[in-house]
């Protein structure tokens, strides 16, 4: 067994004593106390730029140009960019209320971010506690460092990697490679792309913006052989090639999704089982993670991870969600032997106590992205960074300052997107705006010129700084007078003639004195720019207020609205009953009955989003009137501006039945459609339709007595072998400690059935003296079928929860191609939140006696669709994965 001189040291030089509480204090230095409320002002124009955040040569201008030309990319990313954004609408809303989960998630950051150095400390501690050693970087050189020097002290020769922002931020690869180590990239994705020598471009998809016929062509060079142009044969030699790399690998390197403070417990939440093998294979689990992934307790986690799927991928829960707690304990057969932990800083911790503190909330789920029109149509590769997007370009330049970073705050509409797509709610396009002032407050100081900028760029951009700040001037003039705002709207409806787009303004409406769909085409100045590449609406020639008499008039033509008139003539439309007896208006007295939950709706395809004008339906099914000024009510009136004033104004139509609240445990208060009820017998057919839903298979069998259920469970396992051929067969071993009450003779009848069929059994026995951990692994290795026993059941999900430890190997669940999974029904829970609070019960948090240091939650076959968006099965982990859920009758 390997080991480091120290339990904590930074970058693998300094002892622990000289280090302890380092990051801590390092917190307190930037920007006061993590628990400071931020100030309002933050200068990052002086900090020097990061070695980790070099920025590329070109300007964001050229580097977006050049994507815009990719015809491939124009059609891809938007295409996995909406399946991506509207499946997690659907996904959310089947929580009943997705505001109310996102900001508990928000308040939860929050909270965590204000006492960071607190939970840091808390969770070294617990990790250390657990046989884990911890390294803190505080710059992307150290974290190198630290894990070289890990590698180096193991004679270590052999990396294999699963998905990892953090280490794509430090640019750990080359530097391991420059020191003669092999390090393999194993989530599919991150696989093609480091073939192809390219950056990820997005946090999810990585290899989005290429083609099926692109990865077959890197494949086909790796192979040395041409390969079919098929997603499923593709998939299949990834699989093949990099089995190998697990099976041989001396050192595993896996990002950090959560660490839960109060247990020291690693989270991984992936799809295609590569982190299961990185974690659980090699005899070296490096793990790699931002300071600020930290989360304080597993009530906080059960909320985080509802969010982060469904925001990810629309998924309720990913297929893999792996606990890892530390090395293996002494006789376990498989798991790592020796566990790192590196937390690094490289500039988070200057955000601390700040303004821009709220984007240390993210949880890296890419739904930002995902929501961006400007991500969508440029693909992540020209924000130049590691991070692309909304959060790329908010923490790119907060993490490298802004010297060459300072185009990327521009990279956005500031539509606030992003921010409804957040599930927690970090207030992106405030910070871009923020950043702006950062750029501009940069620009008044008289800094030298950032590294996209030569002489002549950097005095042409003087000169528009200038010219913006006398047009803000002329602006602010305008509009804080109303007779020099009328008068400029004059003005314009006059002066946007030459650039009325023929075609739009053939729909003017002059009666009315609108401009229905006119949109100008060039102009003078920046206005041509932004109309170039967008519809900058004319200015109509009878503004609203100038219309807003008639309106009024046809809401309420009665005298008591006459009676109400406004300076100048215009009159508002009265909302004041004819009579006092008539009591309240209708809208005041709905507004004092009990609220309901509001209605989800849909945001329709991207067909609709496209051409909004030509789908769009109310309520009651008509249409909205054309540019014609054509259109009618469900009944053929006419529709006119008064009408559809006056149906905003009327009462709103009823909301759906609220949503069940969870009463109790982490989730407590919060809304869930999705719950299976209160009453268990329905739950077993619950999780199959589930499981069935996300590719599994189920059986349930029921019998009078113990032995009765057992010799069913039997006789469905056997039937499962014989109709599909299996023959070599990996088990738990039956008599493991810690199983499901009544699991283990199950198991063993089971087992039993197996051999008399004719199967080559292998039980996983570490515990008897002499046992050989190669043969067991050797045997899984080459196995068709494992069996496994469930902990607990989310019924919700169709998940399982596997707990490992002794005669419980990991490997069991995830090498071979199929795997069963014996469910008794007791272990049967209604969501993941009960499933935490079970585990957390049975086990503790904290102890690092009883506390399993791997625990993995099962949905599934394993899964990508890395290869342009094709779904397929079976990449890592096992392709087929059958339950049996057995109990009395």
């Amino acid at each position: 067994m390997h080991s480091v001189p120290s339990d904590c040291h930074q970058a693998g030089t300094a002892p622990a004593t000289a280090t302890a509480g380092r990051l801590g204090n390092t917190l307190g230095r930037a920007g006061g106390p993590a628990s400071a409320t931020p100030s309002p002002t933050l200068s990052i124009a002086t900090q020097p730029p990061s070695l980790s955040h070099r920025p590329p040569a070109e300007p964001f201008q050229e580097r977006a140009a050049a994507a815009l030309r990719d015809d491939f990319l124009r059609v891809a990313v938007p295409r996995a960019t909406y399946r991506q954004h509207y499946g997690r609408e659907q996904a959310l809303a089947q929580l009943g209320d997705p505001l109310k989960w996102r900001e508990r998630a928000r308040t939860i950051r929050a909270r965590t971010i204000a006492q960071l150095d607190r939970y840091l400390d808390q969770a070294v501690a617990a990790v250390q506690a657990r046989g884990g050693h911890v390294h803190r970087a505080a710059t992307a050189g150290e974290a190198v460092e630290a894990i070289l020097g890990i590698i180096q002290r193991a004679g270590a020769r052999r990396v294999v990697k699963s998905k990892s922002m953090v280490t794509e931020e430090i640019h750990l690869n080359p530097h391991l490679e420059a020191a003669g180590v092999e390090v393999v990239e194993t989530d599919l994705g991150e696989y093609i792309i480091q073939l192809a020598g390219h950056r990820p471009s997005h946090i999810v998809a990585p290899a989005v913006h290429l083609s099926q016929q692109q990865i077959r062509e890197i494949f086909s060079r790796e192979a040395g052989r041409p390969l079919p142009d098929d997603a499923v044969a593709l998939a299949a030699f990834a699989r093949q090639q990099l089995r190998q790399k697990f099976l041989r690998a001396d050192v595993g390197i896996s990002g950090v999704n959560f660490l839960v403070a109060e247990s020291g417990t690693v989270v991984l939440v992936t799809n295609e089982g590569n982190g299961r093998m990185v974690t659980s294979l090699p005899r070296i689990h490096i793990a790699v993670m931002g300071m600020e992934r930290v989360v304080p307790t597993w009530s906080d986690l059960a909320v985080l991870l509802e969010v982060l799927a469904r925001s990810a991928t629309g998924q309720k829960i990913t297929v893999y969600t792996t606990f890892v707690g530390g090395p293996r304990r002494p006789g376990e057969a498989d798991g790592p032997e020796e566990f790192h932990l590196v937390i690094v800083d490289n500039g988070r911790s200057n955000l601390l106590g700040t303004r821009f503190q709220v984007a240390l909330h993210c949880i890296r789920c890419g739904a930002c992205l995902n929501a961006c029109p400007v991500y969508r149509q440029i693909g992540g590769h020209p924000y130049g960074g590691v991070y692309s997007g909304p959060i790329g370009a908010v923490i790119t330049p907060l993490l490298g300052g802004l010297d060459g970073w300072d185009d990327l705050p521009y990279a956005s509409s500031l539509c606030g997107a992003c921010h409804e797509a957040c599930p927690v709610m970090i207030p992106l396009h405030d910070l871009l705006l923020d950043l702006r002032e950062e750029v501009v407050n940069r620009g008044r100081s008289g800094q030298a010129p950032t590294g996209n900028d030569d002489a002549t760029a950097a005095g042409t951009k003087g000169l528009r700084d200038h010219g913006e700040r006398w047009a803000f001037r002329l602006w602010r003039w305008v509009f804080s007078d109303p007779r020099r705002y009328r008068l400029a709207a004059r003005l314009a409806a006059w002066v946007q003639v030459p650039w009325l787009d023929a075609e739009s303004h053939t729909r003017d409406e002059p009666a009315a004195g609108l401009m229905v769909g006119a949109v100008l085409r060039g102009g003078p100045g920046p206005l041509g720019a932004w109309t170039a590449s967008r519809d900058f609406p004319a200015v109509a020639s009878r503004p609203f207020h100038a219309r807003w008499a008639a309106l009024a008039r046809e809401v309420d033509p009665g005298p008591a609205g006459s009676q109400d008139a406004e300076p100048g003539g215009n009159r508002g439309p009265s909302l004041t009953p004819a009579s006092a007896e008539a009591g309240p208006p209708a809208r005041d007295a709905a507004a004092i009955q009990p609220q309901t939950a509001p209605t989800i709706r849909s945001q329709g395809t991207a067909e609709a989003l496209s051409h909004p004008r030509s789908g769009t339906r109310f309520d009651d099914g008509s249409r909205p009137e054309n540019g014609s000024g054509e259109g009618s009510e469900a009944g053929g009136e006419p529709r006119t501006p008064g009408r559809a004033m006056a149906r905003c104004l009327a009462p709103a139509a009823p909301a759906s039945t609220p949503s069940p609240v969870v009463a109790s445990g982490p989730t407590a208060g919060l809304p869930r459609a999705d719950h299976p009820g209160p009453d268990p017998s329905g739950w077993p057919e619950r999780f199959g339709r589930e499981l069935e839903a996300v590719h599994g298979t189920w059986t349930r069998v029921q019998g009078g007595t113990p032995e009765a259920v057992a010799a069913a469970c039997a006789a469905a396992c056997a039937a499962f072998v014989r109709s599909r051929s299996l023959r070599r067969v990996v088990a738990w071993d039956p008599a493991a400690p810690d199983l499901p009450e009544g699991a283990g003779p199950v198991l063993e009848a089971v087992l039993h059935a197996l051999e008399e069929a004719g199967c080559r059994l292998t039980r996983w026995r570490d515990q008897q003296p002499g046992f050989s951990p190669l043969r067991l692994r050797e045997a899984v290795a080459i196995a068709d079928l494992g069996i496994v026993v469930a902990h607990f059941a989310i019924v919700a999900t169709g998940t399982v929860a596997v707990v490992h430890g002794a005669g419980r190997g990991r490997a069991v669940s995830l090498l071979p191609e199929h795997l069963v999974i014996l469910v008794p029904g007791a272990v049967l829970v209604p969501t993941l939140a009960e499933a935490i609070t079970g585990l957390t019960g049975r086990y503790g948090v904290a102890d690092p006696t009883t506390a399993p240091q791997n625990v993995t939650f099962i949905t599934g076959p394993s899964k990508s669709s890395d290869i342009e968006l094709h779904p397929v099965v079976g990449v890592h982990g096992p392709r087929h994965v059958h339950a049996v859920i057995y109990g009395t009758q």
